[in-house]
């Protein structure tokens, strides 16, 4: 618990995305839409590393159909809205990567499914939608997604794993719940670790300041920090949601979240 706190103040402490002591804006604006060749032009960068102002993009899409980051090589929409990424493998031949990407936030926002595992026998593409991991990004470092109003509802992290036999398991590995300006966070895999508060809503980024938090059984005062060290409670974590399904990096729980009835 204590490096977790730790954690999150630090976080807190970029201030281009940290904590917003303003409230949220009103505008909501998070409708995905299949991406383009001109809104995915541009730096895209893991929202889980922007503490770090060194952070290089993970994608620099060009105009001219370069890319540097991840991969470095060539890159187009092809058809059905696939994202084709040409670059040198290990042995230095042509190797192509394809994704789904999606773009929310006027723009802000690089939703990237790898729904496609394969292709076809002449080579095209298969789209597996929603059965596959799921990536977002924010560009220059921001998404433009302020009104809290947007993140309602209860979500859960749900991990899945294949036992070999045929058979599927599943977990919640964290879930979360906002109801207006308050939270309820719960870290199950922690031994069902719980932290609630208030919390604000800028840029893509949830702003956490709890007021009671459960560790080991144990309540915890967080005004008194990590284990009544003196340290600060409060963190930060990106959150963005699309209907029924989000997108956050909440300690345990990365990727796609799914929206609870």
């Amino acid at each position: 618990m204590k490096k977790i706190l730790a954690f999150a103040m630090a976080v807190c402490a970029f201030a281009a995305v940290g904590c917003n002591p303003e409230g949220t804006g009103t505008e909501t604006m998070g409708d995905a839409v299949p991406a383009t060749e001109k809104s995915i032009v541009g730096d895209w960068y893991y929202p889980n590393t922007l503490l770090n102002l060194d952070t290089q993009p993970e994608f620099s899409f060009k105009a001219d159909g370069t890319v540097t980051g991840t991969y470095e090589g060539k890159w187009s929409i092809i058809e059905n809205g696939v994202l084709k990424i040409t670059f040198k493998n290990y042995e230095n031949n042509d190797e192509d990567i394809y994704m789904l990407p999606y773009t929310m936030y006027k723009g802000t926002v690089l939703i990237m499914r790898f729904d496609i595992p394969e292709v076809d026998k002449e080579g095209r593409p298969v789209i597996n939608q929603g059965k596959g991991y799921v990536e977002f990004f924010y560009k220059d470092g921001k998404a433009n997604a302020n009104n809290i109003d947007d993140i309602q509802g209860k979500w859960a992290n749900i991990e899945t794993w294949d036992n070999g036999d045929g058979t599927v398991d599943s977990m919640t590995s964290v879930s979360v719940t906002f109801k207006g300006n308050k939270f309820d966070l719960v870290i199950h895999v922690w031994n069902g670790e719980s932290y609630s508060g208030t919390c604000t809503y800028k840029n893509g980024i949830v702003s956490f300041h709890p007021t009671s938090c459960v560790y080991m059984g144990e309540t915890i005062d967080p005004k008194n920090g990590s284990m009544g060290d003196g340290e600060k409670a409060d963190f930060d974590f990106p959150f963005i949601a699309n209907g029924d399904e989000a997108y956050a990096y909440i300690i345990e729980g990365r990727g796609a979240w799914k929206k609870q009835k």
